[in-house]
Parts: structure tokens; sequence; C-alpha cells
């Protein structure tokens, strides 16, 4: 269906397969977090060493240009 307010966008909805599909991979990451064994505090420092890592990344390709 086409948005009533840009009809340049296709507004789209998930198939009831796909509803469903979606409800049963919700838990996903909550069970690969405790798979894991790590807890909140952990994950959010891995992300921000993994967001600085990927900034220095980008840094050093900037300036061997």
């Amino acid at each position: 269906m086409r948005s009533a307010v840009d009809e340049r966008s296709v507004l789209v909805e998930p198939t009831g397969k796909g509803a469903l599909l979606r409800t049963r991979a919700e838990c996903v990451p909550d069970l690969l977090l405790t798979g894991a064994g790590l807890g909140a505090d952990e994950v959010e420092g891995l992300r921000a060493e993994l967001h600085a890592l990927a900034a220095r990344a980008v840094a050093l390709a900037e300036r061997t240009r």
C-alpha cells in the first residue's frame, strides 16, 4: 500500500507467518547473551569498544588515502 503522506513510499507488513517468526525470534538475543554468560554491562562495554575500534579503523583509512 502506498503512503498517504508520500506516495513514493510503499508500506509493507509481514504476513501471518512472518509475524509468527518475529514473535519466535524475539527471545534470541537474550538467549545468546545468557548462553555466552554476558550481562548487560559487559555487552555495553563490548559495544563501546567495538564502536571505538571502528572509529579508529575509519580514521586510519582516511589518513592513508
